[in-house]
């Protein structure tokens, strides 16, 4: 998907593209990117990364990448793939999905932001755990993840890349 129309900021991934997926938001307008379609889908699961960009300049764009996927398999709906955030300053994931709690497994997340930006923040939230790869933002906050059992949050971090990181209130 090339170009998010002006005006549409949702995106519904009901199945998996057999490639790469790049979206392109539409200009000064934050973007939604919904894995899966509800709570009857079993199946839509990230099977290659997931890229996000703007079409815009502005220096406080959000991106949120969000599990409304059933009871997925192993990895979550998430399935171990990269996500790259170009242009976005923010990108919101949110874990909570529908059925069973499952680690919701992500490999590694990297975002830059329009030239200008001072910051990048990765934001986590939801009932899910979570697993990562290498994330490269300055600011990484999993404080809402409200998942109670287990690891919460696991994720490959580097002082060089990562100036603030603010884990769960559960086991990281």
């Amino acid at each position: 998907l090339s170009r998010v129309g002006s005006g549409i900021n949702t995106f519904q991934l009901n199945a998996d593209t057999g490639a790469a997926l790049t979206v392109t938001g539409a200009q000064g307008a934050d973007l939604t990117v919904n894995i899966g379609n509800g709570s009857t889908d079993t199946t839509t699961n990230l099977a290659h990364q997931l890229t996000v960009t703007d079409a815009s300049t502005g220096l406080t764009d959000v991106a949120n990448i969000v599990n409304n996927a059933g009871n997925v398999a192993a990895n979550g709906a998430f399935g171990s793939q990269n996500i790259v955030s170009d242009g976005y300053e923010t990108v919101n994931i949110t874990t909570t999905g529908f059925g069973a709690a499952t680690t919701q497994v992500i490999g590694t997340i990297g975002v830059t932001g329009d030239t200008g930006a001072t910051a990048t923040t990765v934001n986590f939230s939801g009932s899910n755990n979570v697993s990562t790869g290498a994330i490269t933002a300055t600011v990484v906050n999993a404080s809402g993840l409200t998942g109670t059992t287990g690891t919460v949050f696991t994720a490959s971090l580097a002082a060089a890349t990562n100036a603030s990181v603010t884990g769960s209130a559960g086991n990281d």
